[in-house]
């Protein structure tokens, strides 16, 4: 019985120690597969023709390159190899400035994007003249007259006047040439032409229709005379609110012109032409939705003034300084937005000094004056009428 137990045991052993010594050789090795001689040189071929395969390896495809933007760069230029300098060859490398300024043409990117800070520059200072000329660009003054009322005279692009006036001149003078009272009825005209509600070109012009001055010192003869007043001037308009009861600023410059002339003929008269830079300011100030009293000023700083001879070529001088002033008020009854009344009352001086002493006797003292100063009065009452749309 003890024989039987010790040789199973025995047998128990030897099994688990032969299961234990199989677990510990390579898979690969040839003790796994078909059964041959130990050592053969056929090991090879039993590898192909045993249970075990290998698994053919499926061919891997290349992965797609992947696409990228270029970004803009600028044109890559060749430098020169220094090592050929020596030889006169850089040149030839070397890119000239054409080129480089072409290939910078061509290319987008760099054409628009160059120099951001100027390009932000030039398009800030553009628009701030846009605005300060022409009152903004052409979105917002479209969106401007978009909030105006329908019966705002702002909308008008022409506007259209004509006034029956009367004009009366008195110039005071120790020179007779320069010393007379004229006076008589006159026509006044104007046109404004507005290419915005804020900016407009405005065309005036006065002449008288009967108009006469004394023509001799010693009698009491007269003469016709004609005195035109011609301006052309550049309006820029300033409103503080959308209302029709705003008040208005309007700030003008241009050439202003003034001539008195008499007949070709006249032996104790002579023509006289004044012109200069005239600057001006108006304020206008609705009391309501139809009237509005408007006030203004102008100026002309440096005029330049030219005595014309006739028959006479007296002169009252050389080298005048001369100025004028002009102050004026009135009242604007606005039927609608076409048809416009007014009356306007204003009062232009001057002053002209000379050097020097005039050219001609003087036929009321014989004298031949020296240093002539000359004082004038230009007053002018309108009442006219203006169409606009």
């Amino acid at each position: 019985m003890k024989k039987l137990i010790s040789l199973l045991i025995f047998l128990g052993n030897l099994h688990f120690y032969s299961f234990a010594a199989l677990a510990q050789v390579d898979p690969t090795s040839s003790l796994l597969l078909k059964p041959g001689s130990a050592g053969s040189e056929n090991s090879d071929a039993n590898l192909d023709n045993g249970r075990y395969v290998v698994k053919p390896v499926a061919p891997t495809q290349a992965a797609k390159p992947i696409k990228r933007w270029a970004s803009p760069t600028a044109p890559k230029v060749e430098k020169p190899d220094p090592t050929s300098a020596a030889d006169g060859n850089s040149a030839a490398k070397q890119p000239n400035a054409a080129q480089a300024s072409s290939a910078y043409a061509n290319h987008p990117a760099l054409e628009n994007s160059a120099n951001p800070v100027a390009n932000s520059e030039n398009k800030n200072f553009s628009e701030a003249v846009q605005a300060m000329i022409l009152g903004g660009d052409s979105d917002s003054i479209g969106h401007y007259k978009d909030k105006l009322q329908p019966d705002d005279p702002r909308l008008n692009i022409l506007s259209f006047s004509v006034a029956p006036s009367y004009l009366y001149i008195d110039s005071s003078s120790a020179y007779w040439f320069r010393r007379y009272h004229s006076g008589g009825p006159g026509i006044s005209t104007s046109a404004d032409i507005w290419m915005t509600p804020f900016l407009a070109i405005d065309i005036g012009y006065f002449t008288t229709l009967a108009a006469d001055l004394n023509g001799d010192p010693t009698t009491s003869r007269t003469t016709l005379v004609d005195h035109r007043y011609t301006s052309v001037n550049f309006l820029f308009r300033k409103y503080f609110s959308l209302s029709k009861k705003s008040p208005s600023l309007t700030f003008g410059f241009g050439y202003n012109e003034y001539q008195m002339m008499v007949a070709q003929n006249e032996q104790n008269r002579i023509r006289l032409q004044e012109y200069g830079l005239d600057l001006s300011l108006r304020l206008a100030v609705p009391t309501g939705p139809s009237h509005a009293w408007a006030v203004s000023s102008e100026i002309i700083p440096k005029m330049k003034v030219t005595e014309q001879p006739t028959t006479s070529s007296a002169q009252s001088g050389g080298g005048p300084t001369a100025y004028a002033l002009k102050f004026s008020i009135g009242e604007d009854f606005n039927l609608d937005r076409n048809n416009r009344v007014f009356w306007r009352l204003s009062h232009r001086a001057e002053k002209s000094i000379y050097t020097g002493n005039a050219t001609a006797v003087d036929p009321a003292t014989g004298a031949t004056p020296a240093g002539v100063s000359v004082t004038t009065g230009a007053t002018l009452l309108e009442l006219g009428y203006s169409w606009g749309d």
